[in-house]
């Protein structure tokens, strides 16, 4: 398989104009966590090589991404609705994470292969929140990095998925983007699909995103539609900080031509092959600037069969050394983790290093 990565950027490579853009992130972090039976955590890594290659047609990219990573993002004697930290979990094996061409004519822009949709086109993906920052320098708990109770992106097992995507710049700060994505694409082209829908308004001092999202999937075996639905606010105040908010809920199961006679009672089906999660708010504030930053939130996520929602609150401090080199200390306090009254709380306290070449 790395023969195979190896030939194809070579091949890439040899076809394209002379104006590459490459980046590398190098991530390292370590996490202490409480009450566990083993309190401190492996140690969490990342690096990963993004480039961009011109091709011989003025207005069509290649994107590519490689990544490996190490360390754990579940661990100790509790478990959590979703990961600890958006860094770890994956083998410690080199392998192509996103490859896709792009597209762009007059306010269209087109995006065709292996996709990561929550980071699609320089972290300006769909479903996000813009001035806080992602798993690199602003909140680390997926609680703040997704808009979890949206099932549209099929984002919950899958981080990159093979997608089209469309964006269209309706007017000069507003922006509509659709996608259809394969889940199951080596079975058959519609087993498995999503339809995230974003309509998206933002200024730089306000940001508002209208979202939904679609999913069906033929081996539910009910041939239905699961729609969600979700709103995510930003506002600059102050002339200091960012005040954000965003609610996702899904909905129950949509009835089609294709839906058997049968009386079936689970009306989340669909949903549940999607994603675990119900219903989903946070809200919190953060400031940014080139060398300093800090944020403070709290989300509530609820989850299909767990009898309470979980709650976080997380506080990070960003600062910046050596012009490339950031650290991160960062702190979450969960209530009800993984939903349920096993266990009333758990803490994580890590620190993140980050440089960007």
């Amino acid at each position: 398989m790395k023969n195979i990565i190896i030939i194809l950027i070579s091949i890439f490579t040899l076809i394209t104009t002379a104006y590459p853009d490459f980046n590398t992130e190098i991530w390292n972090g370590l996490q202490l966590n409480h009450p566990t039976y083993s309190s401190v955590a492996s140690t969490i890594g990342r690096i990963r090589f993004n480039g961009m290659l011109n091709t011989f047609q003025k207005n069509i990219d290649f994107n590519f991404r490689l990544a490996i990573s190490y360390g754990k993002d579940y661990f100790g004697s509790q478990s959590q609705m979703t990961p600890a930290n958006d860094i770890a979990g994956d083998s410690k094996t080199l392998k192509l994470d996103t490859a896709y061409f792009s597209f762009k004519y007059s306010r269209l822009k087109i995006f065709v292969g292996l996709i990561d949709l929550i980071s699609v086109n320089n972290y300006n993906g769909f479903f996000n929140i813009h001035y806080t920052g992602n798993e690199n320098d602003g909140f680390f708990s997926t609680h703040f990095l997704r808009l979890l109770a949206n099932n549209g992106l099929d984002n919950y097992y899958y981080q990159s998925i093979p997608a089209v995507v469309f964006n269209i710049d309706v007017l000069r700060n507003v922006m509509l983007k659709f996608s259809v994505t394969s889940g199951l694409s080596t079975t058959h082209l519609f087993v498995r699909n999503s339809f995230p829908v974003e309509l998206e308004f933002d200024n730089k001092d306000i940001h508002l995103s209208l979202n939904s999202g679609f999913v069906d999937a033929d081996t539910s075996g009910v041939h239905k539609v699961s729609p969600s639905f979700g709103v995510i606010f930003e506002k600059y105040i102050m002339s200091k900080f960012y005040f954000f908010t965003k609610y996702s809920r899904v909905e129950k199961d949509i009835k089609t031509f294709r839906t058997p006679d049968i009386v079936i009672t689970d009306n989340y089906k669909v949903a549940e092959e999607f994603s675990p999660f119900k219903e989903h708010i946070a809200l919190g504030i953060a400031k940014h600037k080139k060398d300093f930053g800090f944020g403070i939130g709290y989300s509530s996520l609820k989850s299909f069969g767990k009898s309470l929602p979980e709650q976080i609150i997380e506080i990070f401090v960003r600062t910046k050394a050596f012009k490339i080199f950031e650290f991160s200390p960062d702190f979450q306090y969960i209530l009800n983790p993984d939903g349920g009254d096993r266990f009333k709380y758990m803490w994580i306290a890590g620190i993140r290093f980050y440089i960007k070449l």
